[in-house]
């Protein structure tokens, strides 16, 4: 791996040794005691890594004797550079594979500086603690720092980009025989508390070298970047200042705040509110940008993406989402067909055909025998349809024949069973309104005629990332047709008219449904998805490895697995349709127009059946009135043409 650095550069050469180190510093003997035992007692199984810092190219670096410094130990040593030359190669590799290797859980680093200079902190910052893949891990593992003086000490274990950077350290000064720490969030403010005089080594409890001042920040103040995400948090500026006003997340700060002793500064997240997006350069915008730039110290709401996952880092799950798409209900009309529903097409035909079967096969049956009479195939019609309809024929079918009673034994079950679920679905089917056809899956909405609304904050976000890297063809149908609706409300309002499915996350579906569209009682017009995509976690952000993250990890976790962050975001959904339903009262009461609450108060209960729901019924009356009218029509002509008929008979021959 290659990088660039100016004239000034300070060169990183790391050595794997195959013996252990021999030479003695030169620093009084109860320093090398103390690390030696101190390692014996803490770190007698975990990975040593040892750096000696050495501006002068002139001076030799001697280190002391260390007994648990095994051979396959990793160190580095750091020299002044005298030559220009820009391009330094760096044996990353080579360091990672001492953690493969070895396969240990924890870490010291032994720190020796000899001489210091303001590039270093942030040398050492870029080679033991990378934001991707370090070396030592800052908030987990150990420091330990040799300083010439507590001024050095004070300078290394403070520098904003290193020391105040890491959880657990601890600096050694020789010539004051003392052991140091920074109490950077008590009571001391910024200054170095000395513990012990190292010549008394017997005494190395692991919570006095190495305390956690995470617990209580003391008022610290926390810049936190907030995306435009009012589903899950809403600020408001007053007296110069963003206050948090409602939201899920707003009670989890107000949660971290009060068992963490901190204070929080809001501001809007760059890129107008963006989550986070990367260029094709490299460069990152929005909240991800403000974290990993060091404008913010966490961010809120944002989603666990692959390609974020180098830059930042996540906390414990404050949410999970998945996207849906939301359409209007299916529009519901009612229809004289509604008689025939109950059955389907195929079914009727069905029906009709077996019918015909029997009628063909029994007129069969009774042209065969000799010795009976020979039925005609209108009269069999006649009796099956009568039995189908429960009804007695006028002229019963002469059964004598094993082969009629069968056939008519089996045609009677048939008949039970297809009018029994005929009407046992007929009622309900009357009662209930026909429905118009919207989509439920993806790959429905894919293949409909249904436009596509996407919301996304622009060309950014998860949802948008998600549609237009997919492999899926049903996604990159999608993508091809999709509209950008930056604001859910617009989309759905859309969807109230038009056939249009809008792919969002399922709280921001919540969130606008409560606050916009829902009546008193939490009804609404529109209807998720019946498949979900896309599912992920989401939280808070902060720089990799952040000293603080493993309270605030430990604490969110006990929330989310209780339940208690679902409670919250419900509760304050319900809120915000209480205060939109006030509001609405309130201009109604204003305009004199009728509470909604008491229209739907109006009719408690099942609703009544109506004309319209009889439609088909009354059709099929008229229908059949009018097939009676006919049937008179003929039967009246065809009898004056037989009185016409015998008059004239009677005529001719009487």
């Amino acid at each position: 791996m290659a990088t660039s650095k100016n004239s000034n550069v300070i060169s990183l050469l790391i050595l794997l040794c195959a013996s252990p180190i021999t030479s003695d510093l030169g620093n009084p003997p109860s320093i090398t005691a103390f690390i030696n035992k101190l390692v014996e007692t803490h770190f007698k199984y975990c990975e040593i890594i040892f750096v000696s810092v050495n501006l002068n190219s002139n001076t030799t670096v001697t280190v002391p004797i260390l007994h648990y410094l095994s051979a396959g130990a990793l160190r580095i040593s750091i020299n002044q550079k005298n030559s220009a030359a820009n391009n330094i190669t760096f044996d990353f590799d080579r360091m990672r594979d001492v953690h493969k290797l070895n396969h240990k859980q924890c870490a010291l680093a032994i720190i020796y500086i000899h001489e210091l200079d303001d590039k270093l902190p942030q040398n050492l910052f870029e080679v033991l603690t990378p934001r991707y893949l370090p070396i030592i891990r800052k908030d987990e593992d150990q420091f330990l720092f040799v300083c010439n003086n507590e001024t050095e000490a004070k300078e290394i274990l403070l520098y904003p980009k290193f020391g105040s950077k890491i959880k657990f350290k601890l600096a050694v000064v020789p010539e004051a025989k003392s052991l140091l720490y920074v109490d950077l969030y008590g009571d001391n403010g910024k200054e170095l508390v000395k513990i012990k005089d190292v010549s008394e080594p017997e005494d190395l409890q692991f919570e006095i070298l190495f305390p956690d001042t995470t617990f209580d920040f003391h008022g610290k103040e926390f810049r936190v970047a907030n995306p435009k995400a009012p589903f899950y948090f809403e600020m408001a500026f007053k007296n110069g200042k963003n206050h948090p006003v409602r939201g899920l997340y707003k009670v989890w700060l107000d949660v971290m705040m009060h068992r963490f002793n901190f204070t929080i500064d809001l501001f809007q997240s760059s890129l107008s509110g963006g989550t986070g997006k990367q260029l094709a350069n490299g460069t990152w915008l929005g909240a991800v940008a403000d974290v990993l730039n060091g404008d913010a110290d966490m961010a809120i709401y944002i989603g666990h993406i692959y390609n974020r996952h180098k830059f930042v880092e996540w906390s414990t799950p404050v949410t999970y989402e998945w996207m849906v798409f939301i359409t209007h209900k299916p529009k519901t009309f009612f229809t004289p067909t509604a008689i025939f529903r109950p059955l389907t097409f195929n079914i009727w035909i069905g029906f009709f055909v077996s019918i015909a079967v029997t009628v063909l096969f029994l007129k069969l049956v009774f042209s065969a025998q000799l010795f009976f009479n020979n039925i005609s195939a209108w009269k069999i019609f006649n009796y099956l349809i009568a039995s189908f309809i429960e009804q007695d024929a006028e002229n019963h079918i002469d059964d004598r024949l094993n082969t009629v009673r069968v056939t008519i034994a089996f045609w009677l079950i048939f008949s039970l069973i297809i009018s029994t679920a005929y009407r046992g679905k007929l009622v309900s089917l009357i009662a209930f309104p026909a429905s118009t056809w919207v989509p439920t899956t993806f790959d429905d909405l894919a293949h409909s005629q249904y436009r596509v609304g996407v919301n996304v904050l622009g060309k950014g976000g998860a949802a948008y990332s998600v549609l237009s890297t997919s492999k899926s063809p049903v996604y990159q149908n999608l993508f091809r047709r999709m509209e950008i609706y930056p604001d859910p409300t617009v989309c759905l309002k859309d969807g109230l008219t038009h056939d249009i499915g809008c792919i969002m996350w399922k709280s921001v579906a919540d969130y606008t449904q409560y606050r916009n569209f829902t009546d008193v009682f939490g009804r609404s017009p529109f209807q998720p998805s019946q498949q979900t995509t896309s599912f992920i976690a989401d939280g808070y952000i902060w720089e990799k490895r952040a000293i603080f993250r493993k309270h605030f990890d430990n604490l969110t976790w006990s929330i989310v697995e209780s339940g208690l962050s679902t409670v919250w975001f419900y509760t304050d959904l319900e809120a915000l349709k209480k205060k939109r339903m006030d509001w609405e009262r309130k201009v109604k009461a204003e305009s004199n127009q009728p509470s909604s609450r008491s229209a739907h108060a109006e009719t408690p209960g099942p609703s009544k059946l109506k004309l319209i729901h009889f439609a088909g019924l009354f059709t099929l009356f008229a229908f059949g009135h009018v097939c009676a009218l006919v049937c008179f029509l003929w039967e009246a002509c065809r009898g004056l043409r037989i009185r016409r008929t015998l008059r004239q008979v009677w005529r001719n021959y009487v």
